[in-house]
């Protein structure tokens, strides 16, 4: 889990999963290239993806399933906004939703 004084801020907390999760950006609202980043990395990662999504997809590699409340946990956002990068994601055909209503969770499609 991550530890923070009172006075963090939300950007040091993003940092920090970042950190975490291998990627390491000093400023997450940075824009980068995917294609900068190690080959293992790439190799599943479309270019089409911004730093969320990115850090969405890589987590489902790992586990293989993602739900709505992952992602805000994951990402520090909003309930709304955990949803909405989801759906751009499933427009993008990168996942499939599964279930519905609380048992919604969505899985990675392999092309």
């Amino acid at each position: 889990m991550y530890h923070l004084s009172e006075s963090s801020t939300r950007k040091q907390l993003i940092d920090q999963q970042l950190a975490q999760t291998g990627w390491g950006l000093a400023d997450t609202k940075q824009s980068f290239n995917v294609h900068e980043y190690p080959a293992f990395l790439n190799r599943r990662i479309p270019p089409n993806t911004n730093q969320q999504e990115s850090v969405i997809l890589k987590q489902l590699d790992q586990n293989g399933m993602i739900t709505a409340a992952q992602v805000m946990h994951l990402l520090s956002v909003k309930e709304r906004r955990a949803r909405e990068i989801l759906k751009q994601l499933s427009e993008k055909h990168l996942l499939e939703k599964r279930g519905s209503a609380r048992s919604t969770y969505y899985t990675k499609i392999n092309h």
